[in-house]
């Protein structure tokens, strides 16, 4: 079950079976995000697999991972992929197009300056002090090898 109205915001966005319960989402990658307190994983969504049917051919996202406490609300949307910087640009690009119109409720869920994206790289990743590295950035990605889940 998800929580915090997490569940709400996600079928709205993509259906009333895309919300899961804590990380179950992400299946076995979900052991690329990690939280000190648990209790407060609103849900999680599998978007790639919820937008196949509506957008077979969309270079999809994969996650969206919902976090509250008694303060704040953050959704973490993740893509766990292999550095091909051309396939994360578009990737980013289908989220943002999908966030502004069918999507609009999972970016209203949490207030835009609570709202992280993050690539977890699978084969390889840039160096800091490389023109890609910094591409990336201001397509507003944090690279990481592990998320963790938390309001600031």
């Amino acid at each position: 079950m998800c929580k915090c109205d997490f569940g709400q915001a996600v079928t709205q966005a993509l259906g009333s079976a895309c919300c899961q319960s804590g990380l179950q989402a992400l299946g076995s990658n979900s052991s690329y995000v990690s939280s000190r307190n648990t209790r407060n994983i609103a849900g999680s969504a599998d978007i790639d697999q919820c937008m196949k049917l509506d957008a077979p051919n969309a270079p999809r996202w994969d996650y969206a991972v919902g976090y509250c406490d008694d303060d704040c609300r953050k959704i973490f949307f993740i893509e766990i992929h292999s550095y091909k910087i051309g396939d994360l640009r578009k990737k980013k690009q289908w989220l943002d197009a999908f966030l502004q119109g069918q999507g609009k409720p999972l970016r209203q869920w949490a207030s835009h300056s609570q709202v992280a994206y993050y690539w977890i790289p699978t084969q390889g990743a840039p160096s800091k002090n490389t023109p890609q590295y910094r591409q990336l950035r201001r397509l507003g990605f944090r690279i990481a090898s592990q998320v963790n889940l938390q309001c600031p």
